[in-house]
């Protein structure tokens, strides 16, 4: 799907119309160039950009909190390059609470906001018995083992028609930037998953999993907005290796390859 496509929305919900009133009255951008959800460890980011407007999430009524490590929790308006930049430092997990549909709202936000396209980060164990922990893995498609979106309440969909893996591909390849490629399987948490989960998942076509980026994907393809969409693998997955998995690994692979994810998040947002 070209990149200039998008969805002509229908009335936005009373709410959402609020937010974006909000948000107008607070930073006088009405619309955005890119939006930007960044994932544990990532982000550092958000120090790329210039002009920065930031908010806390706390500060914005009726805004979902972020509470996890290495979630900032804050909407950053800024710029790279005279292009201007909605970033999402922190999301939000059904397994803190938040039901999926309200995972959804930052990539909601991003349409309100007229964006032309988005960026989706996380970071994931590594499935894949050839990936190693600080790789960086295009997303080609999500999996939800749960069965598409039934139980975690979503609408219906048709998924990976917004997807610009092959463009994320090739610019990751015109930077240098040594990229793998595969599914994300989306499990709920959030609990690590158990060797004999991620040996099924691994033979159900999985390469990676993760607790986030199923329900904000699968809105971006309801709303028709052209997504890129890549995991850092933090920890090699439950059973692959003879340590004990760890959070705090996350900060340290997302360190080793930080200079080349922001390299390629701009040169992402530099695309017309």
């Amino acid at each position: 799907m070209p990149m200039t496509a998008m969805k002509t929305t229908n009335k936005m919900s009373d709410k959402l119309q609020e937010l974006y009133n909000y948000l107008v009255e607070k930073t006088a951008i009405k619309s955005v160039d890119t939006a930007i959800v960044l994932g544990s460890g990532l982000g550092g980011f958000a120090q790329e950009l210039s002009e920065v407007t930031e908010i806390a999430y706390e500060s914005i009524p009726n805004f979902p909190k972020s509470t996890v490590s290495g979630h900032k929790g804050s909407l950053l308006f800024g710029k790279i390059e005279n292009k201007l930049v909605l970033c999402f430092s922190g999301r939000f997990h059904f397994y803190e609470g938040h039901d999926a549909k309200k995972t959804q709202l930052p990539i909601q936000l991003a349409h309100v906001f007229k964006a032309k396209k988005l960026v989706v980060t996380n970071a994931a164990g590594g499935i894949n018995e050839t990936f190693k922990p600080s790789d960086i893995m295009a997303i080609r498609s999500v999996m939800n083992p749960l069965g598409k979106g039934k139980v975690l309440g979503l609408p219906k969909f048709s998924a990976n028609n917004c997807n610009q893996f092959e463009q994320l591909l090739a610019k990751a390849e015109a930077l240098s930037i040594p990229i793998k490629s595969g599914n994300y399987l989306y499990v709920t948490g959030p609990n690590y998953e158990t060797a004999a989960e991620i040996h099924a998942f691994r033979k159900m076509g999985g390469d990676a999993v993760g607790m986030s980026t199923f329900a904000e994907l699968m809105e971006a393809e309801r709303l028709e907005l052209p997504y890129f969409a890549f995991s850092l693998i933090s920890n090699m997955a439950a059973g692959m290796t003879a340590g004990r998995l760890d959070h705090t690994e996350i900060k340290e692979m997302a360190d080793r390859r930080i200079k080349e994810v922001n390299k390629l998040v701009k040169a992402i947002i530099a695309l017309n």
